[in-house]
């Protein structure tokens, strides 16, 4: 008998970064831009040689710039690259270093021998950082967990090259940008491409450094969109003129041109019945925006609808235990309507288990499931959220208070006491006024 190798379960599978969970989308290839990976190929190659690079990809909602890193990221993996992957949330603004004192967590439980060589040293650690922040507190304690994590990226590249991926850079709080801005500036010698996306209306990087280069994303061309409707219709007998029509209403927005081709497909309009001539593009309905495109799609899903309006309130990501704790729904319910969002792909699954957890496709996705909802739905909805996370889920509770103090604004919850002395001092500067008010009736 031939021996047999035996490999040993060390933990359960983790997603870095939301993008990690598009590998499950419709396999749509990227078309039409050539031109921003071959720049993004040329800046890998000088920070290969030492010459750290950063590029700051911009562009508007639905353009495709998570597509792009997501691609950019595959293309290099038979460098063997470390990719470091921080992602910032619009509910995060307010909290100093969150996406990279998340990124730790998630990486708290990694074994030793999973992050390679000792002497690279291992990612330093939240504790490292002060209580709170603000005027009266020590910069030590925070200066110490900037050297060091600027230290661990500088020895990481060493022994490899590090993609740097800080993603949705306009969500970003002050003091990671601070951190950012660091990295940036002191892996210029280094094995390091720093790759940051965001939207146009960031300003947050200085561009005044020879290693940075600015890339903003233009709308596809026609030629383009057509190609993604050709690769979408694929078998389908979709006609000439309603590919036109497509083309010419999505105005070389990809993530339009996905949602308007697909919401017709699932509508079994603009089709060619054999031998016939194709059908006019007013008897098709063509949805007129993306917001329009997008509940057509949701309208069709039954009870998955009422799930993913009330994922949208929850956020971006959104936990299994959370939305069956909000829904309410019976579990085989919920796995079925969880089923159906991830097929129509509006969500998701952020792990291998579908019980773990799930993101919406594009912040767009999740608005338009949002604001389908009434004024007075979302006030309820993000009451009984900020309910069921303060009694049911203490590590929420007591570790993201400005995430409980984010629902109870919303759900327009009016306090009529409060002791300042009740609240934890970490509290006191991690969230804007109004917040802090909401935060103190829930911690009382």
């Amino acid at each position: 008998n031939e021996p047999v190798e035996a490999w040993r379960v060390l933990r359960e599978s983790r997603i870095a970064s939301r993008f990690d969970a598009l590998h499950t989308a419709n396999g749509v290839p990227l078309i039409g831009r050539n031109t921003e990976i071959a720049l993004l190929d040329e800046r890998w190659a000088l920070a290969r040689q030492l010459k750290g690079q950063v590029v700051l990809l911009s562009g508007e909602p639905g353009i495709g710039k998570s597509r792009i890193a997501q691609e950019f990221s595959a293309r290099i993996a038979r460098d063997a690259p470390a990719v470091l992957s921080y992602q910032c949330w619009p509910h995060f603004v307010s909290s100093s270093l969150h996406p990279f004192i998340d990124h730790l967590k998630r990486d708290a439980g990694t074994a030793a021998d999973d992050r390679g060589d000792d002497s690279m040293g291992a990612p330093p650690q939240p504790e490292l950082l002060p209580a709170q922040e603000g005027d009266e507190a020590p910069s030590q304690p925070r200066e110490k967990f900037f050297e060091a994590f600027v230290d661990y990226v500088r020895k990481l590249s060493k022994d490899r090259a590090v993609l740097f991926l800080f993603e949705d850079a306009h969500w970003s709080d002050p003091s990671s940008l601070e951190l950012l801005e660091l990295v940036i500036e002191r892996t210029a010698d280094c094995s390091v491409l720093v790759l940051i996306t965001c939207r146009p209306e960031f300003g947050g990087i200085s561009k005044n450094r020879d290693h940075v280069t600015s890339l903003t994303l233009n709308r596809c061309d026609r030629d383009a969109v057509r190609a993604i409707v050709d690769h979408l219709a694929v078998g389908k007998n979709l006609s000439a003129t309603v590919r036109d029509q497509i083309a010419e209403r999505t105005d070389g927005v990809p993530l339009f041109v996905e949602e308007l081709t697909i919401a017709i497909l699932e509508s079994g309009r603009g089709d060619e019945d054999a031998g016939r001539v194709p059908r006019e593009v007013s008897d098709v309905e063509i949805p007129a925006t993306l917001y329009d495109c997008l509940m057509v799609r949701l309208d069709r899903l039954g009870p998955a609808k009422k799930i993913a309006q009330l994922a949208s309130a929850i956020g971006r990501e959104f936990s299994y235990d959370v939305i069956h704790a909000i829904s309410r729904f019976e579990r085989g319910n919920l796995d079925a309507a969880l089923k159906d969002l991830v097929v129509a792909e509006i969500v998701y699954p952020l792990q291998n288990s579908p019980r773990s957890g799930y993101t919406f496709k594009h912040a767009l996705v999740q608005d338009a499931a949002y604001q389908s909802l009434l004024a007075q739905q979302r006030r309820t909805i993000h009451a009984k959220i900020a309910e069921i996370l303060t009694e049911t889920f203490p590590a929420i509770r007591d570790n993201q208070p400005e995430l409980l103090a984010h629902h109870f604004t919303l759900a327009g919850k009016i306090f009529r006491r409060y002791r300042i002395g009740s609240l934890p001092a970490n509290v006191r500067c991690a969230c804007p006024p109004i917040s802090r008010q909401a935060i103190i009736l829930i911690m009382h």
